[in-house]
């Protein structure tokens, strides 16, 4: 989730020794995987509001944003300069998308 290494995880409980001490660290982290629990379900929990309010499942809630991505530049750009040919359409005489003469 957070892609966090051994060296990472080691400094941070260094730090977390040096700012809590030996005594409270146990408790710190105990509340801070709660806290974190707590998020991941208020988090799970307006994203199902978002999804109910809308009116749509699962699978058109991942379509939406499958569209969503096709509107970003890179990929309008390569769908211009790059299009797909037809299968009803002469391969050899593949359209570039910018002027149908050239082709």
């Amino acid at each position: 989730m957070f892609n966090i290494g051994f060296g990472e995880l080691l400094l941070l409980a260094v730090l977390g020794l040096l700012v809590f001490g030996p005594d409270r660290l146990p408790e710190a982290v105990r509340r801070g995987s709660e806290v974190l629990r707590q998020l991941r379900d208020m988090a799970g929990q307006a994203r199902q509001q978002v999804v109910d309010a809308a009116g749509m499942d699962e699978s058109e809630t991942a379509r939406v944003v499958e569209d969503l991505r096709d509107l970003h530049p890179r990929r309008l750009a390569s769908a211009v300069l790059n299009p797909v040919s037809d299968p009803g359409q002469d391969s050899s005489r593949r359209s570039t998308g910018l002027d149908p003469d050239l082709a």
